[in-house]
């Protein structure tokens, strides 16, 4: 009987405590049994120590399991990681961040999101001080630039990879599109019909914006939008940092505190609910790696203006209103068509409905599947 090849997956981002990331290791792993990859290979999984139990009992036995208590952007990662990787004797290795250790020489498949921080860049980017920033940018461009240099790709959308191939001379071959999905967990709390908690003060008609607030997320022009429509208002699902406070400021500037109004960190639940009952989410953003949130909204019946930028048209193909994301005048036009046409409104949402339907974790976890076998 011959022995399987030793896969190792990182999977010390599981869940979605480590937003985005996390949601992709953990509904991807999920997903793993069900591609064959038993067949195929014998897994382990380098989990964090804390959350170690919580990821037995979500994944069951068929993997393996090595619990570590390395964090992430770490001198430990960067130094014992490399070690207990030639302990374990792995094949291949998946980390599914940039974040792999810089001096490890093994063979591994690199999940790259995006290269925002490659074209968003500068002090004004950051939450951090400058001296810090620029020492973390400088560890960041050299990793991805050997990264991408020796590893094999994966990406969440074609223009990732179109950026690779020209930017990098990457070979295209040595890149993989597997486009991400919508969380089945989110899902169902789509299908659950509950009421906002009275604290937030909902008012109609509403549009939602959901994400982080730094610069490339390109929220200003949002805020001069809604500026022009005054029966509007604009509900930010974010975390409370320093973009956040400068957003509020800039609101402030256009005189919009009332119009405007900041959701720091809501429930999944209050986000699905939110989507379920608002006008259309709206994603300004210039740079993006997929644009999960619109497939989440799409998925509860929420419409969708987007950025004609980056992957977004990819991603959301004919199911959006697209805007010029440096033309607020546009954007506040789709707005008010969607305020004018209850008709326009309800095709968007059938539209969406089909889109998010071509997308689903089944099909990420074959795929990856695949590129393992092909990297042994």
């Amino acid at each position: 009987m011959s022995i399987k090849p030793h896969l190792v997956f990182d999977a010390r981002l599981y869940g979605p405590r480590h937003t985005g990331i996390g949601r992709y290791i953990k509904n991807l792993l999920q997903e793993l049994p069900s591609s064959g990859i038993f067949d195929f290979f014998k897994v382990t999984l380098i989990t964090d120590q804390k959350t170690t139990p919580e990821i037995k009992k979500n994944l069951g036995s068929k993997f393996d399991y090595f619990p570590v208590n390395i964090p992430h952007y770490s001198i430990k990662e960067q130094s014992l990681l490399p070690l207990l990787l030639v302990k374990l004797k792995p094949d291949l290795t998946h980390f599914p961040h940039f974040n792999r250790p810089f001096f490890w020489t093994g063979r591994s498949v690199v999940t790259l999101h995006d290269l925002i921080k490659h074209q968003s860049k500068g002090h004004g980017t950051t939450t951090r001080s400058p001296a810090i920033y620029w020492l973390k940018f400088l560890a960041y461009k050299a990793l991805t630039q050997k990264i991408i240099k020796k590893d094999h790709l994966i990406v969440p959308s074609s223009y990732w990879k179109d950026f690779l191939v020209k930017k990098y001379n990457k070979n295209h071959q040595e890149i993989t599109v597997t486009h991400e999905a919508v969380d089945p967990e989110f899902e169902k709390l789509c299908k659950k019909t509950k009421t906002i908690h009275k604290k937030y003060d909902i008012r109609k008609p509403y549009l939602v914006y959901t994400g982080n607030l730094y610069p490339h997320k390109n929220i200003d022009i949002l805020l001069k939008a809604v500026k022009k429509i005054p029966q509007v208002y604009l509900y930010i699902c974010s975390k409370k940092n320093n973009f956040w406070q400068k957003t509020k400021e800039k609101a402030a500037t256009l005189g919009l505190q009332k119009q405007v109004r900041f959701l720091d960190f809501p429930s999944d639940q209050t986000v699905a609910t939110l989507y379920k009952n608002a006008l259309a989410l709206v994603h300004p953003s210039k740079i993006e790696g997929f644009g999960l949130t619109g497939l989440e909204a799409m998925n509860c019946s929420c419409p969708v203006i987007s950025a004609n930028s980056s992957c977004l048209p990819e991603i959301y193909g004919p199911a959006v209103l697209y805007f010029d994301p440096n033309d607020h005048q546009q954007l506040a036009d789709h707005i008010q068509t969607l305020l004018d046409s209850p008709q326009k409104r309800n095709k968007l949402i059938g539209l969406g409905k089909k889109q998010v339907k071509k997308y689903s974790w089944a099909k990420t976890a074959q795929k990856t599947t695949e590129v393992y076998k092909n990297n042994p």
